[in-house]
């Protein structure tokens, strides 16, 4: 669900908070006064946001961890919401129901029209949060995953990309690997 759908005008924050918990059928995304409403994703999209979730949801059992598919809104900043496409949040809830404010691990899947947000805006919002140690990026028309990750909060972002039947290894998610094969299974890539 992260294709973008159209502009809407400036708000406030205040604004769009409303806005966004009175819409049912779509999501809305804020950065600085600008709302971006989002359209529905490809099957292929969906499939890809699904293992993942469910790959890191059995990985991290009994960790004290919970995956979230598209539903749960990210508040990166005072004026910044996102909808991640699959999201990661360890240890204490941080945030409200609705907002998460401390992930460990953010998921985005690309698609043509959220590629430039995904690794532009998205990447830097989201290196500036510091309870997160790892997001992928992950493109939806090939076996492909950029990884930013890091060791612990203080640590310096590293990157590594992988590609056709390789692993995406987190070492300090406490070495959960999470193979392509089972990222992309039943999307026909």
């Amino acid at each position: 669900m992260s294709t973008y759908a159209r502009r809407l005008d400036l708000i406030s924050v205040e604004d769009y908070l409303a806005l966004d918990d009175a819409t049912e059928d779509a999501r809305l995304e804020y950065a600085a006064g600008h709302v971006f409403a989002l359209a529905g994703a490809s099957r292929r999209h969906a499939a890809i946001a699904r293992n993942l979730t469910i790959l890191l949801q059995a990985a991290l059992e009994g960790r004290g961890c919970d995956a979230y598919a598209t539903a749960l809104r990210l508040r990166v900043a005072a004026d910044m919401y996102f909808y991640p496409d699959v999201m990661v949040a360890c240890g204490e809830r941080a945030g409200t129901d609705r907002d998460e404010t401390a992930p460990t691990l953010l998921a985005e899947v690309l698609s043509e029209s959220t590629e430039d947000r995904d690794l532009g805006l998205k990447l830097a919002a989201y290196g500036s949060l510091p309870s997160l140690l790892a997001y992928l990026v992950v493109a939806q028309d090939t076996r492909r995953v950029e990884v930013h990750w890091r060791e612990r909060e203080d640590a310096p972002w590293q990157h590594q990309v992988v590609r056709g039947a390789g692993i995406v290894h987190l070492a300090a998610l406490g070495g959960v690997d999470l193979p392509l094969d089972r990222i992309y299974a039943r999307t026909d890539i």
